[in-house]
């Protein structure tokens, strides 16, 4: 069986080297997704009960507390 080539980052490893990362992504894309979706859903709320003429939203903008 013929051997196959190894991975760069396992050569690097093995020569006790750090693997470079920079430009690499932390997390997981299908993580950072499911929080988009979620606040997408929320704009999404918001738009719909400010056209019904609920004022629905953040209790901080900016940093700025709102009055109630």
């Amino acid at each position: 069986m013929p051997r196959r080539p190894r991975s760069p980052y396992a050569k690097e490893a093995a020569e006790g080297r750090p693997v470079d990362v920079t430009g690499v992504p932390l997390t997981r894309p299908y993580y950072r997704a499911a929080e988009h979706r979620l606040l997408q859903a929320e704009r999404r709320l918001a738009l719909a009960l400010a056209l019904e003429g609920v004022d629905y939203g953040p209790a901080v903008v900016h940093g700025v507390p709102l009055p109630a």
